[in-house]
């Protein structure tokens, strides 16, 4: 399936891939923690992104690093209610708002959001589901294992691509047992969530295998561990990385991208001849 339904809005992912500009509002994410916290801030980010080219602005307010702590939802919603009553006025493409919570992602909707991205993938609170069925939201259910604070017990895996997929299908039969629309719906397999530096490389360089036939596939690999290990700390390695990883996610059909490096990954990416080699 190529097209993503939501809200009013209908991409054809076969016509060209969607880039996400990640609009980080946490003190505490690993890669830009603390820049963009406050509202005028965050949103001159933001349409800094959008004049890039980005098709949507992934907001988020809670950080979900490895060893990261849930927050509580009085928390998230005051650092997100200000910058998102300024993004919707102000943006002329749609929000996607990064939340495993039911009750951010309602009043996130009600504030002008028309996409969830949920890391847990509807495992963490049971009325997500109930949420995007009712709002007709675009809904990015992820792959993921655990929490966030206690994720990397969980990269234990006998067969990494089979048990993605199979992970990824049991949350989508749940969620259209509870009304989502399958058009609503795009996967993501997760990269950094419950798994270690070798199981990312391994599920980039073989994508295809956890892609369902029927659902757009997404991945955010930007400014990931496993590929700040291998940049090594040099900042201009680790952008080529990503957007080199985003190259060959593509040819693999991968068609939505959250990425921190909009200008340039909106260059490579659109207009790429999904038969060309990624440079």
């Amino acid at each position: 399936m190529s097209v993503w339904k939501f809200a009013n809005i209908e991409w054809d992912l076969e016509i060209q891939p969607r880039i996400l500009g990640i609009l980080n509002v946490t003190p505490d994410s690993f890669s830009d923690g603390g820049l963009f916290v406050e509202p005028q801030r965050a949103l001159e980010h933001a349409l800094r992104m959008e004049a890039q080219g980005a098709d949507a602005i992934d907001v988020g307010a809670e950080s979900t690093r490895p060893g990261a702590c849930e927050i509580t939802i009085a928390v998230e919603w005051q650092r997100l209610e200000s910058v998102l009553k300024l993004l919707s006025a102000s943006l002329k493409i749609p929000i996607s708002l990064d939340t495993r919570k039911s009750e951010i992602a309602r009043r996130g909707i009600a504030t002008g959001v028309q996409i969830i991205n949920d890391v847990s993938g509807g495992r963490f609170d049971a009325k997500m589901f109930d949420v995007v069925r009712q709002t007709k939201a675009g809904y990015i259910l992820m792959h993921s294992r655990g929490t966030p604070d206690h994720m990397m017990e969980h990269c234990h895996y006998q067969n990494l691509f089979e048990e993605i997929k199979q992970e990824l299908k049991n949350q989508v039969g749940l969620a259209q047992k509870q009304g989502v629309r399958p058009k609503q719906i795009v996967l993501d397999p997760g990269f950094g969530f419950a798994k270690n530096v070798e199981q990312n490389d391994d599920l980039l360089d073989n994508l295809e295998k956890v892609i369902l036939e029927s659902y757009p596939c997404a991945i955010g690999i930007s400014r990931k561990r496993f590929l700040r290990e291998k940049a090594g700390g040099e900042q201009e390695k680790l952008m080529k990385l990503g957007i080199a990883g985003c190259q060959k996610a593509y040819k693999k059909g991968v068609r939505l991208f959250r990425v921190h490096e909009v200008e340039l990954t909106v260059k490579r990416l659109k207009g790429m001849d999904p038969g060309s080699s990624p440079g």
